[in-house]
């Protein structure tokens, strides 16, 4: 199927990445930080990643440490 395949314009264009490396949960983090009003989808679109993934590093990564911080 040809409109599967990744089309190249000087970049690759194509299915956002949908792994969560620690790098990528501390860059969401980062983001988060510096504004905690910030739309998944324009984390995910600064990333290159999908909002799913974005929405799933942010559930299951960084809010599991803010809860091992406050005992929950």
């Amino acid at each position: 199927y040809s409109f599967c395949q990744a089309i190249y314009v000087g970049q690759e264009i194509g299915w956002p990445v949908e792994e969560s490396s620690n790098e990528i949960s501390q860059k969401v983090k980062d983001i988060i930080l510096q504004d905690c009003h910030i739309k998944i989808r324009i984390i995910g679109h600064e990333l290159s990643i999908s909002a799913n993934t974005v929405s799933s590093i942010i559930h299951t990564v960084l809010m599991s440490k803010v809860n091992s911080q406050t005992g929950s």
